[in-house]
């Protein structure tokens, strides 16, 4: 997205992959076929589809948009970054385990359960030497 000046107004523009455009345009040419009149560009109907998103959608629909592009890897790597000991590498892990149910991440699978569950959990969060320190592994079971 970059911004742009024309007629005295700050515009912006969306960059979409083809097959999002190739959409608008047959939105475009429906409307356009259905009435005889209408002064309709792919720009104005992008503008209109995105305010019509955001009145009608975007509360009921924010949850998915937060899950749909969470970075996952940031995240734990981020955790990871700040940790200097044991004890603390198991308080932030626990936090991140919460952060992540906040929004979903976790899937159908509860982590209070199988200690088998909680491994195989951390090890697709984390990768294969998530469970490698052994006062970890004992926190988590």
């Amino acid at each position: 997205m970059s911004k742009t000046k024309t007629n005295n107004k700050e515009a912006c523009r969306i960059n979409l992959d083809e097959e999002v455009y190739q959409l608008v345009v047959d939105m475009q040419n429906q409307i356009k076929s259905e009435s005889q009149h209408l002064k309709l560009s792919p720009y104005k109907l992008n503008n209109w589809i995105i305010k019509c998103f955001h009145q009608k959608y975007f509360k009921k629909e924010k949850e998915a948009l937060i899950e749909a592009f969470f970075d996952r890897k940031e995240f734990v790597n981020e955790y990871l970054k700040s940790l200097s000991n044991d004890d603390k590498f198991i308080q932030k892990m626990e936090e991140a385990l919460v952060q992540l149910r906040k929004i979903g991440i976790t899937g159908e699978h509860n982590f209070v359960g199988d200690n088998g569950l909680k491994q195989r959990k951390i090890k697709k969060i984390l990768g294969d030497e998530a469970v490698t320190n052994n006062s970890f592994k004992q926190k988590i079971e």
